[in-house]
């Protein structure tokens, strides 16, 4: 992946991507491909260090749910349109394919549809993925929705896009150790602080790494308090049954 890293401040680095070639090996197949390609429609395609290839994104918003899937600690996994389901809707029989699984840490299955919220007032959408989140629950699974209003944090979005590019900084193990120790030390240290002693690139790749953490909700800076990570971390909210609006 080529990129190009213009600083924005004393340490920390503002992404701008120039190209990206990823050849993983590993393939996955979507039960659904993609719908004919339309004029205005975005499509492309998230590099995903977490499953080791290319995850397929459809819309903008599922764009942003892959940068959330991949730095939230608590997903173990996620892939797109994993399996098709059919559900009874009324007297009808439908196939329904979620846009995601999530596997979380504890072994969990939540399966995940993405819509713009505009689309969650119409009774027929209600009745379809309350339907499909009955089914689901009936065979241990969880379904829920992402919107806009849970997908569209510019401050969150920014800083996922500066933490992307340092995903695969190679850090020794003494330091990770040294790190980690300093902390238990000195808890609430900032990045800048910290910054003294360990070079910003490791102090950045292992936030990205999620070996230590931060208020991701806040701008990046050398204001930033450090943590120990835990693998509990969840960077978005969500709709469930019975009322997806």
């Amino acid at each position: 992946m080529s990129l190009k890293r213009t600083a924005i401040s004393s340490d920390i680095w503002q992404i701008e991507y120039l190209s990206s070639q990823f050849n993983y090996n590993e393939q996955h197949n979507r039960v659904r491909e993609p719908i004919t390609r339309s004029r205005g429609l975005v499509r492309g395609q998230f590099p995903s260090k977490k499953m080791s290839r290319m995850i397929v994104w459809e819309s903008q918003l599922e764009r942003r749910a892959c940068y959330l899937f991949e730095f939230s600690s608590v997903i173990k996994s996620f892939r797109e349109q994993p399996i098709t389901f059919t559900v009874k809707i009324g007297d009808k029989i439908k196939k329904y394919t979620p846009d995601f699984e999530l596997v979380w840490t504890n072994h969990q299955i939540w399966y995940v549809e993405v819509k713009p919220f505009s689309k969650l007032s119409s009774l027929e959408n209600q009745l379809h993925y309350q339907a499909v989140s009955s089914q689901l629950r009936k065979e241990n699974y969880k379904f829920i929705v992402l919107t806009e209003k849970e997908l569209i944090n510019p401050i969150l979005e920014h800083n996922l896009l500066i933490l992307r590019s340092y995903l695969n900084e190679e850090i020794p193990s003494k330091t990770i150790l040294d790190v980690k120790k300093r902390l238990q030390i000195e808890p609430n240290l900032t990045l800048g602080q910290l910054q003294q002693v360990f070079d910003i690139t490791i102090l950045l790749g292992l936030i990205a790494q999620a070996v230590i953490s931060i208020n991701f909700f806040k701008p990046i800076s050398s204001n930033s308090v450090l943590m120990e990570a835990n693998n509990e971390n969840r960077l978005f909210s969500y709709r469930y049954y019975d009322d997806f609006r």
